[in-house]
């Protein structure tokens, strides 16, 4: 379970590694309308970190959710990890729109295709305007990659190395939930 642990945390705060993928962190530290989305990540991270000194693995502590009837409420290990993995799916869908698109394409376009393909799915009506309003504070492309001292191209090379390295954690977590008949839906 630390194993899963260090790769999330290394994938959600790489700053901790020497200069390697700043980016990761920098984008979504930088912009306001994903300082909720941050600060609720770490807060499961270290929930999650803290559970793994006496669980052994993330399937045993499913496991154990599962057996205690806790499996999908609020605040289970299980439905943390759920969370965790969405902010994952989030910052990767994000990233991917951003690759794929042009140095003059708006990053609230991106931000908005990638809110609404991985989470508003999840959410209700005044969680989706908070996100919409959060969304419209997005600096332009050019300010942010300014912000964080980054060129187009240094930027997306940070940005697959992201997507790279947070799709075998994302599709590990989702054979877990399903293995589980759990799900991803809830």
């Amino acid at each position: 379970m630390a194993f899963i642990l260090e790769n999330i945390h290394c994938v959600l705060f790489p700053s901790k590694r020497v200069n390697k993928c700043h980016i990761h962190c920098t984008v979504l530290c930088r912009t306001n309308w994903s300082i909720f989305l941050m600060r609720d990540t770490i807060f499961q991270v270290k929930d999650l970190a803290d559970a793994s000194s006496s669980i052994s693995t993330l399937q045993v502590m499913v496991d154990e959710d599962i057996e205690a009837g806790q499996a999908k409420k609020a605040f289970s290990h299980t439905r943390k990890l759920l969370r965790v993995k969405r902010a994952l799916e989030m910052v990767r869908a994000l990233f991917e729109e951003i690759i794929a698109t042009e140095a003059d394409s708006s990053l609230k376009d991106a931000a908005f295709k990638a809110y609404n393909q991985v989470l508003a799915p999840y959410h209700g009506h005044g969680l989706k305007e908070s996100a919409e309003t959060g969304m419209e504070s997005l600096p332009t492309r050019a300010l942010l990659l300014c912000m964080i001292n980054e060129t187009e191209e240094t930027a997306k090379i940070q940005m697959k190395s992201y997507v790279t390295a947070s799709t075998p954690v994302i599709e590990y977590l989702n054979k877990l939930f399903l293995s589980k008949k759990l799900g991803t839906n809830w």
